[in-house]
């Protein structure tokens, strides 16, 4: 009997918006293997470090910080 296995991450959201955008880079890349709750996704292992640094880079983009021209 073969077997297959799989590397998975499960990935628990800071807030219900960070989940969203998840799922829209998602839409692009088809990394997401289930969708467990509001906050909590489960996404193909070899997408890592990719979502980590979009995750990274969106956020620093969209950060506010006072004083900043």
């Amino acid at each position: 009997m073969p077997v297959s296995f799989y590397s998975a991450v499960l990935v628990k959201c800071e807030d219900a918006t960070v989940k969203q955008l998840l799922l829209h880079l998602n839409e692009k890349h088809g990394f997401l293997i289930d969708d467990l709750d509001d906050i909590t996704i489960l996404i193909d292992g070899k997408y890592k470090e990719f979502v980590y640094r979009e995750i990274e880079r969106i956020q620093s983009e969209n950060t506010y910080v006072a004083g900043a021209k």
